[in-house]
């Protein structure tokens, strides 16, 4: 019961840190293992072990405590009424020879000169049997104390042995509930300890998508243009470009720029020559 009592107390702290998340948002909550489940959960059943031995244990006193109580028979119970009876037998005998004591001082006194021999007689050995009886009675009394103190310390003794198992037994719960409470909380962080890992699965995350490059160009799509000189009839095919989409966008320029540069002035000469060769043929009419 101490081991598991010392798991309940090396739990407090872990518990209270989980129980009071918010005022620990920013530190790293303690990590509830199965195997400190089991223990807490063996503490538990200790601690129930321990409530339930404490209460047949209380139980057991006080119905010995009843049976003590009202047993005539009991021991110290019977040594008081012995010892009392024994008193009351010597008082009323102290009595007795105080009696005769006094009748024989009061014979002595009125005894006549032929008499006073025999009325002493009578009066010394009354007063020697009246100190001898207040003797036994005092001794009686004493007697009667005594055991009336060993019957009183008896009780104390019962009352001190239930109060001790109350006392007992009231830890024992307090130990219960300590331990009852420990799972408790030790369980719900565990449950929420497991859902948040299953939450953190990889294979439950949605697939991130990758951040668009600022500046990206618009690829140049792999294409083949033909521009037709519609004055001379002669068409020229561009380039195809074949360069990379990522390759423009990081430099500017892929390896299809300088072939399109190339078609672009062609074409411009092409055109400039048609023109001129209409505008001639206009001047050589109109002459």
């Amino acid at each position: 019961m101490l081991v598991s009592a010392a798991l309940v107390a090396a739990f407090v702290s872990p518990a209270a840190l989980v129980s009071a998340a918010p005022a620990f948002a920013d530190s790293t909550p303690p990590r509830i293992t199965s195997e400190l489940l089991t223990s807490l959960e063996k503490a538990q059943s200790d601690a129930s072990t321990t409530l339930r031995d404490a209460n047949g244990a209380l139980a057991a006193a006080k119905a010995d405590f009843e049976t003590v109580k009202n047993d005539p028979n009991q021991f110290e119970r019977v040594a008081v009424k012995r010892a009392k009876d024994t008193a009351e037998k010597t008082a009323a005998a102290a009595a007795e020879t105080d009696r005769e004591a006094e009748a024989a001082a009061l014979a002595f006194g009125a005894a006549k000169p032929e008499d006073l021999d025999k009325a002493r007689e009578r009066m010394l050995a009354a007063d020697k049997a009246a100190n001898e009886a207040r003797a036994a009675d005092t001794k009686a009394q004493a007697a009667v104390t005594a055991a009336q103190k060993a019957y009183d310390d008896m009780m104390a003794g019962w009352t001190a042995k239930i109060a001790k198992l109350e006392d007992a037994e009231g830890k024992a719960a307090k130990a219960y509930q300590d331990a009852n409470k420990a799972y408790a909380d030790a369980k719900a962080a565990y449950d929420a300890q497991q859902q948040a890992e299953q939450n953190e699965k990889p294979g439950d995350k949605p697939a991130e998508q990758p951040a668009e490059k600022s500046g990206a160009v618009t690829p140049v799509s792999n294409t083949t243009s033909t521009s037709t000189n519609k004055g001379t009839g002669t068409a020229v095919k561009a380039a195809t470009t074949t360069g990379s989409p990522s390759e423009l966008a990081e430099t500017g320029s892929n390896p299809a720029t300088s072939y399109l540069a190339l078609g672009s002035g062609l074409a411009l000469s092409l055109g400039a020559a048609a023109l001129y060769v209409s505008r001639r043929q206009q001047a050589r009419s109109t002459s």
